[in-house]
């Protein structure tokens, strides 16, 4: 039986950038229930140091993984399940999940998600693709990957308690009732198209082939270095790690940043004064560095990377109903753009989807239901950093697919070339292969003029 619960879009919460900034309103926590919280955590939680298989970065080899710490928690008195990640001193809303399970073994997924700067929180049936980096089950991982120790700490167990009540409060109500035609994936023969606001479709911006960001004294990272020099009192070592780690003279990008950045983040002021340099920061160097503190971000991955030693036949992976189920989900009903590495072979060339059109055509005598030409609104990174939507170029995909008995999404199969694969940014993280002196908190401090932050360590060592 299917679960009883739609997605749903939520509420909104506004942010500055894409630090907290939150005006929504959660109680205050006594220092008893935060304690209580952090004994729980500490004595219930099982964490682990789980291995990415795969990433939308190009030019990367199948053989260095990320990496990063998720923690599963079980309120007994309720039997929710929380997912959440453990890599930072603080909780992020979309790196938080509570699992309710019902009496037939079904589940939904309260998640928070954010975009344009701003975090909502959405139910996930069991149809729905998975909206976190790992799986929804802990045994699908406990055997797999090691305990990782984290320390409780107080901020992170008042973060608990407050992402707990927000993901609980800012989601809509479940539907009294459910009827299959009502699901996001139940299949009818016509056309539909939707398509996302401008304000929420991805920004323009270049994706800054290595070697470009130090290009002279008025280059990006070296604006960012005296920033630096100049908030920190520390010489900013930026441009020194980027010329020597991604020379200019190495073919490769930033076109996954631009791609996080642009899903992300609001579009940045034509100008931004900043008082520490003196100064005017113009859009292009915002996005510029906004790009390159996106270039690592945790997401949420669909299908599997093609590598040189992939097997022939992943090229036709991602698979066409989890193709058609991501773009239901993320556009359609969160309002969220996707990205998508168009090119099934080795080389990564991502694209951001902002709308879909889609026409179904029923199929008699025929081993699947349905034949789906999907055109999509993808949108290309370019050079020119004018305000506005990024240019669009429209990729048409076929596929068929097949429904159960109840008119539900199944299986597919390509007709048409198929993408590699399609991943959607959760949120900006410092995972190691970025430049590590260019952090998303100073980042936001420079573009958007984020409360004054503690030195977050710009000397890595």
């Amino acid at each position: 039986m299917y679960f009883k619960y739609l997605v749903m879009t939520l509420a909104t919460i506004s942010f500055t950038g894409c630090l907290v900034n939150d005006t929504s309103v959660t109680p205050e926590f006594s220092e008893k229930e935060i304690e209580n919280t952090k004994k729980e955590l500490t004595q219930k939680a099982n964490c682990y140091t789980v291995e990415e298989e795969n990433s939308p970065v190009e030019n990367e080899d199948d053989i260095s993984h990320l990496s990063s710490t998720w923690c599963y928690y079980t309120d007994t008195s309720s039997q929710e399940t929380y997912i959440f990640n453990g890599d930072e001193s603080n909780l992020d809303g979309g790196l938080f999940a509570i699992i309710r399970h019902n009496e037939n073994g079904d589940h939904e997924v309260i998640h928070g998600s954010m975009s344009n700067g701003e975090m909502t929180y959405h139910r996930a049936n069991p149809e729905s693709p998975n909206p976190l980096p790992i799986p929804i089950n802990e045994s699908e991982i406990a055997t797999r990957y090691p305990h990782s120790l984290i320390e409780f700490t107080r901020e992170i167990s008042k973060n608990f308690l407050e992402l707990d009540y927000k993901a609980k409060n800012y989601v809509e109500p479940p539907p009294e009732r459910y009827n299959y035609e009502d699901s996001l994936y139940y299949i009818t023969a016509g056309e539909s198209e939707v398509h996302l606001e401008k304000e929420k479709q991805p920004w323009n911006g270049w994706f800054w082939p290595f070697g470009s960001l130090t290009a002279n004294s008025n280059s990006p990272l070296h604006i960012f270095d005296r920033f630096v020099e100049k908030y920190l009192g520390k010489k900013g070592k930026a441009s020194e790690w980027e010329d020597h780690n991604r020379p200019g003279n190495v073919v490769g990008g930033h076109c996954n940043g631009w791609s996080a950045a642009s899903i992300l983040y609001p579009e940045p002021e034509e100008k931004v004064y900043s008082p520490e340099l003196g100064q005017d920061i113009d859009r292009k160097t915002s996005k510029a560095l906004l790009t390159v503190s996106s270039f690592c971000v945790h997401w949420a991955f669909y299908g599997k990377r093609f590598y040189l030693s992939s097997p022939k036949d992943e090229e036709e992976d991602i698979a066409p109903e989890l193709f058609h189920k991501v773009l239901l989900y993320y556009i359609k009903k969160l309002g969220k753009p996707v990205a998508m590495d168009y090119y099934p072979g080795y080389w990564v060339d991502n694209t951001v989807i902002s709308g879909y059109k889609f026409k179904i055509k029923r199929l008699e005598d025929h081993e699947y239901k349905y034949r789906v030409d999907a055109d999509l609104t993808t949108h290309y990174y370019t050079e020119n950093d004018k305000k506005g939507v990024a240019p669009i170029k429209i990729r048409s995909y076929s596929y068929y697919l097949d429904v159960d008995d109840n008119g539900i999404i199944t299986k597919g199969k390509w007709i048409s070339k198929n993408p590699d694969f399609m991943w959607v940014p959760l949120a900006a993280r410092n995972c190691g292969r970025q430049n590590p002196h260019v952090t998303k908190e100073l980042v936001e401090k420079i573009v958007y003029r984020t409360p004054t932050i503690q030195d977050p360590g710009q000397d890595p060592g």
